[in-house]
């Protein structure tokens, strides 16, 4: 991923018993994971690592609820917005298949059932991948 959406959990980070400084550090750190820059430096990394295998790279397709702080805790409760889009997400690499995902960001990774589209999607992935190993 080269970048996703961070405002929200800027502004719904809880650090009331903070002293400024750290409250400084904590909001650069999510920015800079946010925004790229230090992912854009791990995935270097990766690709050497991962040059000779196939990837498949999960998108998600629908909107999520933004982040808001209205009652204490947060919770997704804002407006929609699109967390991770598929050109964040994909990396572009040869090697690389991009799959879409009918799910938000909240729920990419969550899966209700066995039955369920994108967890079917993966397992069969995985089968495929170790049936080429095996043989």
């Amino acid at each position: 991923m080269r970048s996703f959406h961070v405002d929200d959990m800027l502004n719904t980070m809880d650090l009331n018993d903070a002293n400024q400084e750290e409250v400084d550090r904590a909001r650069l750190l999510v920015h800079r994971l946010g925004k790229g820059d230090f992912l854009l430096n791990e995935l270097s990394g990766f690709q050497e690592a991962a040059k000779c295998k196939q990837v498949f790279s999960f998108y998600e397709s629908g909107k999520t609820q933004a982040l808001t702080k209205t009652s204490g805790r947060p919770q997704r409760d804002g407006d929609s917005l699109m967390a991770a889009s598929a050109s964040s997400v994909l990396l572009g690499w040869e090697n690389e298949e991009g799959i879409r995902a009918d799910k938000d960001h909240s729920n990419i990774v969550k899966f209700s059932t066995r039955s369920d589209d994108t967890y079917e999607d993966i397992v069969c992935r995985i089968r495929e991948v170790l049936k080429d190993c095996v043989e």
